[in-house]
């Protein structure tokens, strides 16, 4: 029988075929150590502020030189840590554990993922049942990240039903949405999130996957500079109300 490690394995050489064949690069999430209680599933990796060029073709270079430096999928903003933020304190009871991963695995530029999107989840869909089957335990929750994969995930067997937004800039408009009439307990909740409670979630983070100093450095050093803007604040508390636990306050 094949131990956790060398299923995984397998999985990652599959996605690595699938993102060659999608003309994507395969960018890897952070790396679960077993089954887990918790799946939440996003859209699509994009070839965004961590890369850098000109064309399509030098930012899958740079993507590439990145993977192999070490750089993993949700770590780099401070919204990806929102979301790990909010899954560890609302939505993880003492004790167990989650996996974020995307419903395509082939990171490419955002205008090149909106062309034929249903078409490349119908490729990678079957891939996704193998990564289901392996990752999350029998009565595992599972979550779509943003109404995209939602759409698509629900009309599917079984169905996913529960999602929560995206943290995406481009859902930034939304954010103020999860507050709509609940403006007081927004302004309670608001003073009890800071910056430095989110930087702790991504040390945590950061130790469990093999990311080297310097990259976790660079990391850390990055969301130093961030700002826990009203959106951002809005975004956090749209994840409490959504994951929340009873006798959670």
């Amino acid at each position: 029988m094949l131990t956790f490690s060398e299923v995984w394995n397998k999985l990652e050489t599959l996605f690595r075929k699938q993102a060659e064949e999608d003309g994507g690069v395969y960018l890897p999430n952070l790396t679960p150590s077993g089954p887990v209680d918790h799946v939440l599933i996003a859209m699509e990796p994009s070839l965004g502020r961590w890369t850098k060029g000109d064309n399509p073709a030098s930012r899958r270079r740079s993507a590439q030189r990145a993977i192999e430096a070490g750089f993993r999928n949700f770590m780099y903003s401070l919204e990806d840590f929102l979301l790990h933020y909010a899954i560890q304190e609302y939505l993880c009871a003492p004790g167990q554990t989650y996996h974020v991963t995307d419903l395509s695995k082939a990171a490419m530029l955002v205008r090149d993922a909106e062309e034929q999107r249903a078409i490349r989840y119908g490729r990678w869909f079957q891939l996704l049942q193998k990564e289901l089957e392996a990752v999350a335990k029998p009565n595992a929750s599972r979550w779509a990240i943003g109404r995209t994969p939602w759409e698509y995930l629900r009309n599917q067997s079984p169905p996913i039903e529960q999602y929560v937004m995206h943290y995406s800039s481009q859902a930034a408009r939304w954010h103020s949405a999860a507050i709509r009439g609940r403006e007081d307990e927004f302004e309670r909740y608001r003073r009890t999130i800071s910056l430095s409670d989110v930087q702790k979630i991504a040390n945590s983070v950061l130790d469990q996957d093999v990311i080297p100093e310097s990259l976790k450095a660079e990391t850390l050093q990055r969301l130093s500079r961030a700002k826990m803007t009203d959106s951002r604040l809005a975004l956090l508390f749209h994840y409490k109300t959504k994951f929340q636990r009873p006798n959670v306050m």
